[in-house]
Order: structure tokens, then C-alpha cells, then sequence
């Protein structure tokens, strides 16, 4: 599978935008195989063609792929630093006063959430993992996705088991 989708992001046939796309999803078949470097390399090459497409939907796409290759590696400062950046981003375009609330980040709150409270978690933070997993949930709830709210319930219950544990 990678290699056909290599091979079409060489392709000239391709635009900007399909190699992006190609390029991030190339990054994370390669996280899976935990072929590390690879899949950064092509993570970043997609957040970069966001970057220039101004695609914001797919900036945080990406944004979140290449948080959670620093956190496969356990480099938690530099995926600490991209969820918070990404959390920022969707906070700011949840707020109803902000004037310009066509950002494309407000739906994925919850996602951000989800993916730092993991990030936390890895790192033994049970406390703040347990606050983001809190929120997500909440955020979940009003959105009525039985599956994420179900998957957010699982990571709340384990959290809440280690800080028992932890005490």
C-alpha cells in the first residue's frame, strides 16, 4: 500500500493538494509500521503544503500526526507543544465572540482533547490526562457520537483506576 501511494505522490499527474493529502496519509502508514522518521518526513512535507494551500482542516490533521510521532517516540516536549497548539487553535474558534468563526478547527475540540489527555497519560500526568479526557467528554456528549463518547468513557475509567492506584 505504500508503495503505490508513493508512487503516486511522485506522479506529475497529481495537484498540490491530492499529493498533500497522499503525503499524510503515506506519514501515517508509516507510524503504524513505526517506521518513525519516514512518517515524519512525509507528515511534514503535508503540513507544509497545508501551509501553502491554507488549508487549515488539513494543517491540524497533520498537526495531530506529527504529535503523536513525537509521542511514539516519547519526545513528549515537542508533542506536548503541537496539542497545545492545536488545543489553542480549536479553543479560539469555539468562542462565539471571536468575529471570524469560520475556522474549521471548532468541531475538533474534542479530538484535540482526546489525543493530549493520551499524550498525557503516556507520560504518567493521570491528573491533567483525567482534566482533558473531562472535556472531550463533555464536548462528545453534545455531539451524541455513541462511539467517541463510548472510547472517552474507556479512557476516563483507566485514568481514574491509576490515580486510585497511584493514591
Amino acid at each position: 500500500a505504500i508503495d503505490f501511494l508513493e508512487t503516486k505522490l511522485i506522479e506529475e499527474s497529481q495537484d498540490d493538494y491530492e499529493r498533500m493529502r497522499l503525503s499524510g496519509i503515506v506519514g501515517t502508514l508509516y507510524r503504524i509500521l513505526g517506521e518513525l522518521d519516514m512518517a515524519e518526513e512525509h507528515i511534514n512535507s503535508a503540513i507544509a503544503a497545508s501551509n501553502n494551500l491554507r488549508d487549515r482542516r488539513a494543517q491540524l490533521e497533520n498537526l495531530l500526526r506529527l504529535a503523536y510521532v513525537y509521542q511514539v517516540r516519547e519526545q513528549y516536549d515537542l508533542a506536548d507543544r503541537i496539542y497545545k497548539q492545536v488545543i489553542e487553535a480549536c479553543e479560539v474558534s469555539r468562542d462565539a465572540t471571536n468575529p471570524v468563526n469560520r475556522n474549521p478547527f471548532k468541531n475538533d475540540l474534542d479530538l484535540a482533547y482526546q489525543y493530549y489527555g493520551k499524550c498525557l497519560y503516556d507520560q504518567g500526568d493521570f491528573f491533567n490526562a483525567l482534566h482533558m479526557f473531562e472535556k472531550a467528554l463533555r464536548i462528545r456528549t453534545q455531539k451524541g457520537d455513541p462511539v467517541e463518547i463510548a472510547s472517552t468513557e474507556h479512557a476516563i475509567k483507566i485514568t481514574q483506576q491509576k490515580l486510585v492506584v497511584r493514591n
